[in-house]
């Protein structure tokens, strides 16, 4: 079973990023402003949901019933693209699963948080040498393409600040994507099935410790 709060995403998000990205990162520590820090780093990276916590668990107890029927998540991601593409199908639409997983709501949600936090950045974050966001999607059907009109979103919106994120982190659960800001790249990481378990499971232990 998923669990959804801010805690526990700080957590979930630091375990990605030392097994999936670098084991570097194992020097970070959960704190505030931003959410995960290292001294001997040089780095500082905001930890954000691109939902609500409300809309949140919805999301994952709607994960949860597609998994529990024994999907995957490319299955659910099939899945949920034949229903909404159904002809006449105007039940699903209406549904959660059709707000939910909608690509278009989550880009704009995307964005608002990332506008959000560039101007945190600005004004009430602690700067490192190198500054990240990790970021959320809470959807399996957000793919490479997708994140690309995100990474144009960035672009455009980073123009509009004197500091600005190095590095991108946008989690869609089975997959993390990296965008380099200055490199202007763009590297997809799968995370195996058993990882997730491993993660879910470590993160929920870190943060009943707190």
């Amino acid at each position: 079973m998923q669990k959804y709060n801010k805690t526990y995403s700080e957590h979930y998000a630091r375990l990605t990023l030392i097994e999936s990205y670098d084991p570097k990162m194992h020097a970070l520590i959960v704190t505030d402003k931003p959410d995960l820090q290292s001294e001997a780093l040089g780095c500082g990276i905001e930890v954000t949901q691109a939902l609500s916590e409300t809309e949140g668990r919805c999301n994952f107890d709607i994960i949860n019933r597609f998994k529990e029927r024994g999907y995957g998540y490319e299955d659910i991601r099939k899945e949920v693209i034949r229903r909404s593409s159904k002809a006449g199908d105007h039940s699903f639409e209406e549904t959660e699963e059709r707000k939910m997983f909608d690509p278009a709501t989550t880009f704009n949600l995307i964005q608002e948080r990332i506008a959000d936090k560039l101007e945190k950045l600005n004004k009430h974050y602690r700067i490192f040498p190198m500054n990240g966001l990790y970021v959320f999607a809470e959807t399996p059907l957000v793919r490479a393409f997708d994140i690309r009109l995100i990474t144009t979103f960035i672009e455009a919106a980073e123009r509009e600040f004197p500091v600005i994120f190095d590095l991108y982190f946008i989690n869609c659960i089975d997959m993390l994507y990296v965008y380099q800001t200055h490199q202007r790249t763009l590297r997809p990481i799968e995370i195996p099935t058993h990882k997730l378990k491993e993660f879910r499971e470590e993160a929920v232990r870190l943060s009943s410790e707190e």
